[in-house]
């Protein structure tokens, strides 16, 4: 579709994946793009498909010795035998927990609950989403970003980025919250980063860019969330990291076209 509201067939160098939720990022616009033999600025089908669901990622982290959150599964048919399943859950956590239609983007059917029957009523929105719901354990601590760009043999990883919750003393909200590039972290907690990081890269089959999302609590060193498309937004964590790291806006989206039409030459 031309400016002018017309339509023509050009020449397609690449295709900028930018649609996000279970549609645009969980595998069915990538398989579309690989019949169509279009390079893309995202991961494969079965990248996209098994990064959008949050209880198949931590499988495959965990399976590959990645610390992620400790998580349950419910699924839909679980509502016939919800106490008995809450029961097991409760064996396994804390309140509070975090619960999630597990394959939506993560703030979809999302709640944070304080005891079973709150947790009864928080699973049924989850499965208003999606078949399966994810519970995990609340997560304390420091929450860091870091993006990648590149292929399985050569990544290329930006600064570290921290989202700091501040009390919201004068603005009237629970809290305010700031990004700051490149946090105060020791040589050692960057390097274990860095190191996990660049393994998921390969383990999820990524290729192009990628956002990943830290909690770091205590000694533990947890990778919560994956996203093979990150946010583009020059205002968005992604492209911060990327602007302190180096790339302009600009050279930034140049560097992931010229990614995707590399990886697919």
């Amino acid at each position: 579709i031309m400016a002018d509201g017309t339509t023509a067939i050009k020449r397609i160098d690449a295709v900028v994946s930018a649609l996000h939720g279970k549609y645009g990022e969980g595998g069915r616009i990538q398989s579309l793009l690989k019949l169509a033999r279009l390079p893309h600025t995202d991961s494969d089908p079965e990248t996209a498909v098994y990064c959008m669901d949050k209880g198949l990622t931590h499988l495959v982290l965990s399976s590959a010795g990645i610390d992620v959150p400790d998580y349950a599964l419910l699924e839909r048919g679980d509502l016939n035998i919800i106490d008995e399943r809450i029961a097991e859950i409760e064996k396994k956590f804390r309140y509070p927990v975090y619960i999630s239609a597990s394959s939506c983007s993560s703030s979809i059917g999302a709640n944070i609950v304080y005891n079973a029957e709150e947790l009864k009523k928080a699973a049924k929105t989850a499965f208003s989403h999606h078949d399966t719901a994810i519970v995990e354990e609340e997560l304390r601590g420091r929450n860091i970003d870091v993006a990648l760009m590149g292929n399985f043999y050569d990544i290329e990883i930006t600064k570290f980025g921290e989202l700091v919750k501040s009390p919201g003393i004068n603005s009237g909200a629970a809290y305010t919250a700031e990004y700051v590039i490149d946090p105060e972290l020791t040589d050692e907690q960057k390097e274990r980063m860095t190191d996990i990081a660049k393994k998921a890269f390969r383990v999820l089959c990524f290729r192009g860019c990628a956002k990943m999302s830290f909690r770091i609590s205590g000694d533990r060193i947890m990778l919560r969330r994956v996203s093979t498309i990150p946010g583009f937004a020059p205002q968005s964590s992604f492209m911060m990291l990327m602007r302190e790291s180096g790339y302009s806006y600009e050279s930034a989206i140049g560097k992931i076209v010229s990614l995707a039409t590399e990886l697919d030459a």
